[in-house]
């Protein structure tokens, strides 16, 4: 109390405090904003760094890596890293992911996806950000070559009993194990090939219509528009990890500056502490 009336009794400069409280509102402005964000980035992909589950393939009832599961039996995928299997990059991120199939060379069109449910629908109108991490396996059994075809697909609906037949999400026969019937919603960029000596990002922004909390990331095309970084008929095996969506764009607008001037001001001089803005 003794503080505030030195203050009122001594000969304020009013333009400068006016200027301080003005820098202050900016600030506060500042932090609301971040908090927001803060707030409304929560990513709504559980486990969607892979972690915890158990040494085992990953099915349409779950196994390593759960909540993650698999659209039918035909398509388990593998749980890298419980059992110490490392596909990806040495000393790098998806050595310890899950691993799919995106492209097999018998003319089978043979592809397997991993499929998730998110802690929430997304909202209608929404711009989301979706991001995940692949690497082409590193194998000594069988020979993988980079591919740049993979995505991810939003459904409102659980897709369960995929396999090769006809069906709503693909065409039948030798191409039932391939969900070509639908449109992902996030496609990889051609020529963005998925490497064996790097996890590459795979990212796109997206506008919800809303209720959709089923994701699927694969392969979504035939094999015969697959390419191979080679150009051969090839085998491709990405190891998959760090998958998140959260809603905003991808890019982030510039971070707001907050700018005061002058950049100290003296509240109540000549005794009151004087205030920088930083």
């Amino acid at each position: 109390m003794n503080f505030v009336f030195m203050c009122i009794n001594q000969k304020t400069n009013f333009p400068l405090l006016a200027t301080y409280m003005n820098t202050l509102k900016r600030i506060l402005v500042l932090f609301f904003v971040l908090l927001f964000q803060t707030l409304f980035s929560q990513n709504l992909v559980p486990n969607g760094d892979f972690e915890g589950g158990s040494c085992g393939q990953i099915g349409p009832g779950g196994g390593g890596f759960f909540p993650w599961y698999t659209p039918g039996d035909d398509h388990s995928a593998d749980a890298f890293g419980r059992c110490g299997n490392r596909p990806g990059p040495s000393g790098g991120c998806c050595r310890g992911g899950a691993g799919v199939y995106l492209r097999f060379n018998d003319g089978s069109n043979f592809v397997e996806y991993l499929e998730i449910r998110l802690t929430q629908p997304l909202v209608a109108g929404q711009t989301y950000c979706v991001e995940f991490y692949a690497a082409t396996r590193n194998n000594t059994i069988r020979t993988f070559v980079p591919t740049d075809k993979i995505g991810a697909y939003f459904s409102t609906t659980n897709i369960t009993g995929l396999s090769n037949t006809a069906g709503p999400y693909t065409s039948g026969g030798t191409s039932g194990y391939v969900m070509d019937k639908v449109t992902p919603q996030i496609v990889n960029t051609p020529g963005n090939w998925i490497t064996k000596n790097s996890c590459v990002k795979i990212s796109g922004s997206f506008v919800a219509s809303g209720g959709e909390q089923f994701m699927l990331i694969g392969n979504f095309s035939l094999a015969a528009n697959t390419p191979c970084q080679d150009g051969s008929n090839c085998n491709a095996y990405a190891a998959i990890d760090n998958v998140s969506v959260i809603a905003g764009v991808c890019s982030p607008p510039p971070p707001l500056a907050v700018i005061a001037n002058p950049t100290s001001v003296d509240v109540c001089p000549p005794q009151c502490t004087t205030l920088d803005a930083i």
